[in-house]
This record gives C-alpha cells, sequence and structure tokens, in this order.
C-alpha cells in the first residue's frame, strides 16, 4: 500500500481536511460542506466525532465562549434581573456584567455573561458555564487570561467539538429518498432537535391597551412573566383599542381576562415555548399618559429592575470621587458606549440616586424615540426558547456535503434493520454519491461499520454482550484477569492491525515499546469495550494528510478479518407492508449536521390578506404575527418567473393566476366555492369564466383608465371583437 499518493503539507489541508476523507470529495462538494459548518445548530444529541482528523480542536477553539480578554482583577458583578422594591424575583437572569481591571493597563473593562447566544432569526443555544470559575467571580479576584467562564454546549471541557452527530445511515432505494430526500427514525428525528429563540415586540399606551390574558381577576398580568409558557394556542398579548363607546363594555375585569377577536390586535408565537427575556422601555416624558397604572404594573416591574440595573454600572464605573460620577476613570469603548446608553436609560433617577447634579438635570430630559418616531409609552420585547418541531423539512449534511432534506419521519421499527441487529437512523438514495462524487461518506461508513463489529468481537471473547453500557468493574476484570492474558494481547493484536491499516499515526503511538509493560494496551482494551456502548465504532485519528489510500484500505477490510457485518434489511414500505430487500445492505455511521432550515415558515395560505385595493396586502412587522398563520403572501412571481412560467405553460395560466389573486370578485369566489363544494379535493371547475370573463381585476382597470382618458382603448385578439370595439366612439 502506496503512503505517499495523497500526502499532503500540513499548511496545505483545507478547512474540508475536517472529513479525514476529503482527498475521495468532488471540489464542489467540500466547498459545500465547509460552508455548512457556519450553518450548523447545536443539536440536543450532539455526539464527538469518532473519525476525527485533528481539525475538529482548532474549528472548536474560534467557537462562541464568554472569556477573559487580558488578565483581570474582578471589580463588580451586575446581574440585570434581581429582586425589585415590587416584591417579585425573576426565575431567570439573562445577563451578568462583570466588570474588572486589566491588570497590566489598569483599564476597565467588561465582560457581557449573556445566558444564551442568538445570531439568528430561528436559532440559538444556551451557553454551559464552569461554576468553578464563576464562584470565583467576586470583588477582587484575579483571573488569569483567556479563562473561560461559559462556552459553547458543542464544545467539551477536554475541548473536542460536537458540531454534529454519529449517525446509522442506510443507503438504498426509497421514495422517500427521491430528490436528495431523507427518511428519519423517531429516535432520531428527537435527537436533532435544537433550541429556537424568537421575539416578539407590542407597544402600547397611547392608542391601545393591553387585555389581561395571562391574569387573573385580582392580578394584572397582559403578558407571561420570564420562566412561564405561551398558551397553548400561542397568544402571547393583546392590544385593545380605546373607545369611548365600548370602554364600558370592553374594559371590565372579566372582559379584559379574554381576546376580543376582530378588535384586538394580538400578537402570537410558539404555542408552549418558555419566555426567557423581557426588556422594557418606558416613555415618560409624555404629557398625558392614557394607560391605568394597574394595567402598567407588569411592564413597570421590568422597567424598574432595568432601570436599578443601569444605575449600578454607572456607580460601578464612574463614581471615584465623594459619591459623584467622574468621566475621568480609564474605560474601555465597549464600557463607555454601555455607559452612554445606562445614562439614558436611567434619566432623572440619577438625581434622586445622589449621581447626578440637580443644576444638569436639564440634560437628562430627553424625548425618547425609536426610528425616528416617539416612542409609544410602552414598547416591550418578548424572547422566548422552545424547541423544534420533530416532523418533516429540517435539512441535514454529512461531512461529505451530502446535504438532504427530511421527507419522512418513521417510527423506529419501520426503518431498516440487518440480521445483526444493526438499525438505521436514516435512509438515503443509494446511487446519491455517485451522482455527488462524495465517495468519502462510504469510506467512513465502511471504517466506522467495521470498527463497530470489531467491538463486538472482543466483547464475544470475554463473553460480555455484544452492544450496550457495561460496567466498568465487570470490563475491567475479564481484561485483566490472570486467566485472560494471552486472550487480552491477542485482542490487542487484532486491534493494532486495523489500526496499522486505517490509522497509521495511532498504531505508531500505541506501538511504542512501553506500551504492553506499562498496560496500557490493557487500558485501551478497555476503553474500546466501554466504546461500545453506543454503535458507531472505533474512536479513530485519521489525520487529513495521512496520505492512507483509502480505497486500497477499503479492499482490505472487505477481503480480510475486519469486514463488516452485512445482511439483507427489513423495513416497511409505503403500503404497511414489512419487506426485505433482495441485496445486501450495510447499516453504518456517518457524522451527521443539521442546518439552519427551520421548515416552519409557511408562505402558502388558502386565501391571502387583501389591501384596500384589492391586490395581496404586503407583509408588514404588524401583520406578520398578529394570528397564528400568515394571512399575507410573499412574493412567488415576478416579471422573470411569470416570463419563465409562460414560456412553460402558456399565457392564459398566468392571466388566471394574476386574476384570481388580483380581482377581488373572483377571489372571493374561489374561497367560496372550495368551502362550500361538496368534494372540495376534486373541483372541476374552480371559476366560471362566462360569469366572471378574465380581464375584471383592479390592477388592470388602472391601465384601461389611463390608457382611455389620453384616447387610446384596448381591443381582444379575436378580430370580430376588434371590429365592434372599432365602431365604438371614444
Amino acid at each position: 500500500m502506496s503512503s505517499t499518493v495523497f500526502e499532503t503539507p500540513p499548511e496545505m489541508v483545507p478547512i474540508s481536511g475536517a472529513n479525514p476523507y476529503w482527498p475521495y470529495v468532488a471540489g464542489a462538494r467540500q466547498v459545500m460542506y465547509t460552508g455548512n459548518l457556519s450553518q450548523f445548530v447545536v443539536v440536543d444529541g450532539r455526539t464527538i466525532k469518532r473519525q476525527q482528523s485533528g481539525l475538529e480542536r482548532e474549528l472548536a477553539r474560534g467557537t462562541f465562549s464568554h472569556k477573559f480578554p487580558s488578565k483581570a482583577v474582578v471589580k463588580a458583578v451586575i446581574p440585570r434581573l434581581t429582586s425589585t422594591k415590587f416584591g417579585d424575583s425573576f426565575d431567570i437572569n439573562p445577563l451578568d456584567l462583570v466588570i474588572f481591571e486589566d491588570y497590566d493597563t489598569k483599564r476597565l473593562d467588561v465582560i457581557e455573561l449573556t445566558k444564551f447566544h442568538v445570531m439568528h432569526q430561528h436559532y440559538g443555544f444556551q451557553f454551559e458555564f464552569d461554576t468553578d470559575v464563576y464562584d470565583k467571580l467576586v470583588p477582587g479576584a484575579r483571573i488569569d487570561k483567556d479563562v473561560t467562564i461559559a462556552r459553547s454546549p458543542a464544545v467539551t471541557e477536554q475541548g473536542d467539538y460536537m458540531y454534529g452527530l454519529e449517525t446509522n445511515v442506510c443507503m438504498i432505494s426509497d421514495p422517500a429518498g427521491t430528490e436528495d430526500g431523507v427518511k428519519y427514525s423517531r429516535t432520531y428525528a428527537n435527537r436533532i432537535r435544537s433550541d429556537g429563540f424568537e421575539m416578539r415586540t407590542i407597544s402600547c399606551g397611547r392608542t391601545h391597551y393591553p387585555a389581561n390574558i395571562y391574569g387573573t381577576e385580582n392580578l394584572y398580568q397582559p403578558l407571561p412573566e420570564i420562566g412561564q409558557k405561551i398558551h397553548s394556542n400561542g397568544l402571547i398579548c393583546a392590544q385593545r383599542p380605546y373607545s369611548e363607546k365600548y370602554d364600558a363594555m370592553y374594559m371590565t375585569r372579566k372582559q379584559l381576562l379574554k381576546p376580543v377577536y376582530g378588535l384586538d390586535t394580538t400578537v402570537f408565537g410558539i404555542p408552549e415555548a418558555t419566555v426567557v427575556d423581557i426588556r422594557v422601555m418606558h416613555n415618560d416624558r409624555l404629557s398625558n399618559p392614557r394607560m391605568p397604572e394597574e394595567m402598567s404594573r407588569q411592564f413597570r416591574k421590568y422597567y424598574e429592575a432595568d432601570k436599578r440595573f443601569y444605575i449600578n454600572l454607572i456607580r460601578t464605573c464612574l463614581c471615584r470621587k465623594g459619591g459623584q460620577m467622574s468621566d475621568d476613570v480609564d474605560l474601555s469603548p465597549r464600557l463607555w458606549e454601555m455607559l452612554y446608553e445606562a445614562i439614558a436609560r436611567a434619566g432623572e433617577s440619577l438625581i434622586e440616586e445622589g449621581l447626578w447634579p440637580k443644576s444638569r438635570g436639564e440634560l437628562l430630559r430627553i424625548m425618547k424615540n425609536y426610528r425616528g418616531e416617539v416612542l409609544d409609552e410602552w414598547r416591550v420585547d418578548i424572547i422566548y426558547q422552545y424547541k423544534t418541531a420533530i416532523g418533516e423539512g429540517p435539512k441535514v449534511t454529512d461531512t461529505a456535503g451530502g446535504k438532504g432534506v427530511g421527507s419522512a419521519v418513521v417510527e423506529d421499527e419501520d426503518m431498516p434493520v440487518d440480521q445483526y441487529g444493526n438499525r438505521a437512523d436514516v435512509v438515503i438514495f443509494s446511487n446519491s454519491t455517485v451522482n455527488r462524487l462524495n465517495n468519502g461518506r462510504q469510506h467512513e461508513l465502511v471504517v466506522g461499520a467495521a470498527g463497530r463489529d470489531i467491538i463486538k468481537r472482543i466483547r464475544r471473547t470475554y463473553g460480555l454482550p455484544d452492544t450496550g453500557e457495561i460496567p466498568t468493574n465487570v470490563i475491567k476484570h475479564a481484561v485483566c484477569m490472570q486467566d485472560n492474558q494471552v486472550l487480552s494481547m491477542k485482542n490487542f493484536a487484532y486491534l493494532m492491525g486495523f489500526y496499522k491499516m486505517v490509522s497509521p499515526k495511532m498504531h505508531g503511538i500505541l506501538s511504542r515499546p512501553e506500551t504492553i509493560p506499562q498496560g496500557r494496551h490493557l487500558s485501551h482494551l478497555i476503553k474500546v469495550i466501554e466504546d461500545g456502548a453506543q454503535p458507531w465504532g472505533l474512536f479513530l485519528h485519521i489525520p487529513a494528510n495521512s496520505g492512507v489510500r483509502m480505497d486500497t484500505v477499503i479492499n482490505e477490510i472487505k477481503n480480510g478479518p475486519y469486514c463488516p457485518e452485512m445482511s439483507v434489511v427489513t423495513y416497511r414500505n409505503l403500503a404497511g407492508e414489512m419487506v426485505t430487500t433482495k441485496q445486501p445492505c450495510l447499516i453504518g455511521p456517518n457524522y451527521y449536521m443539521a442546518l439552519e432550515k427551520t421548515a416552519t415558515d409557511w408562505s402558502g395560505q388558502s386565501s391571502s390578506k387583501l389591501g384596500p385595493f384589492g391586490t395581496p396586502a404586503r407583509l408588514t412587522n404588524a401583520d406578520k404575527y398578529s394570528s397564528p398563520g400568515r394571512e399575507t403572501v410573499t412574493k412567488t412571481a415576478g416579471e422573470s418567473e411569470e416570463r419563465n412560467m409562460a414560456a412553460a405553460m402558456g399565457g392564459d395560466w398566468i392571466a388566471e393566476m394574476n386574476d384570481m389573486n388580483n380581482n377581488p370578485v373572483v377571489h372571493r369566489e374561489a374561497c367560496d366555492v372550495i368551502l362550500t363544494h361538496e368534494t372540495p379535493t376534486n373541483i372541476p371547475q374552480l371559476i366560471d369564466r362566462k360569469k366572471f370573463p378574465l380581464g375584471g381585476h383592479r390592477p388592470l382597470q388602472y391601465v384601461i383608465h389611463n390608457l382611455v382618458v389620453s384616447g387610446k382603448n384596448i381591443s381582444r385578439a379575436d378580430p370580430e371583437q376588434r371590429e365592434r370595439d372599432l365602431r365604438v366612439p371614444i
């Protein structure tokens, strides 16, 4: 076997070298994989990759974390939400500020210890804090540079990068695999769930007041509190307009406990999601606030807590001379930026706290704007966390750029299983590897399956079960007992033969002269047997520049003592029948990532919301979350798209589509027919064009009107109709 065919200098290994089999993947798919590294989401069932190239740990160093940028002396830790004068406490504190002094420069700086990390409109994760370090963050504590306080949950304490999950794959021809579809088992669908975060915003006070949706007759609570769940219908808030005519009816304690659909402006979110943060802005400069004080009690609780947070920040950083603020303190740019915001948020409360001279109080009396408009009396952001849905849609990919879209989720017992008990987590199309020229993923599957069955064979020699967890003391007794010394040497030699073929690097490390005298071979055997608790094969270090010819390795595995167990597989087909393949199919592990595709943002609806001119209404922030499903359409066809569709299907189809969406009369007729027809999924003719001829929608009427007033007319293509039109005086 040649060891130099694919040998690459370490500095020339691309990022796609995180896949040990990158030389066997087409360039386009390698680029796709590296792009996917910035799109994956942290999933619940994340695992350490079992076949690593060594680049994984380097990638892990670039993940999001909270760490000290320099050697520091802690000055203060300021929580954002604590107990307030309202007597309430908060279940979740989303932020701590650590104010520290740089040990060398004496400059004050800040670390924002956010509990959650969100840089996506849907996805994020919750940091994992090192409690030993976090508990040491007290005034006066000295912390070294690069000490990590919190890290991404995708990184282990040892620095391993869990950016995906090991997945048992079966490559067969299945309807669910058509057009790059992927079929999941129910258990696997649970494993690829991740945390979603979204925000909803309400603004009220001048024209609307919030209904008491989450309260009781004795407690006014318009919103779920931090730590509480959103109602099962997804309703977060209902805002009711002030009305001299109807306030006597709809502003009673009983009527305020439920929404009045059609009257209230509603805001919906994900049902049963947990609220993790509430941010409140208050315009206290309005001359005539309208909202009753009891209605604003919940808002004011968060507003006052935030104000106390900002006051504490100012007192910690600027109060160095007799309790008054001083601006000659050396602060980092980020800390100055936060202090400017804190002064604006705290406002005249700084005078009450003795932190701002009364003579300069006018500087604190500012009119609060939001995007150029005067802020309403209350503006509230509600941030909530939820688990992504289990079902069809989410995208996954392997490390060879083999993307696919979830097309079906079936019960575990319906997934392919071979005669040795190996059950697939996902099913993909067998020919997709050939179509994409990414043979590396098949190499990974074969090597992983071979390692899995090597562990089984070793376990059998000690009389241990093939799969599942085994107590460590039981394994140690079996491997180290006097009667099994020869057997353990034989098993270690069996392992070493596989390492020499697949991973010369590992073979070189374990074949050192001191390995056996020091008993390291027994420790390694014990660890290998423990790794068999999950059916994902051996942990292997295969450097991206190892130079091993994997095509030769695969042939040697196939024809030697390391050949994985393979048989025909049995699964349930679309007809509900249990069927068995005619040819043997290998079920083996690939490392998969879940990508940032939600598959929950539906853009289709039975009937779109229309604007005042009869055309589909434009999607706005006010409309986006006003109902559980979106009532406004997305742009589905522009000029270029319609030209292509017309070339494929003809102009009549385009005219029909546009008329049905833009003609209010025809639009209403289509809805009525669908809702009242005896067979709504089998309607011979949706619109009777003799009764509703084409050409009546309003945008076309505007054009005709402009032409007529300028002395022109539109005639039909029919010669007889054209002749009749010519006789009509303009």
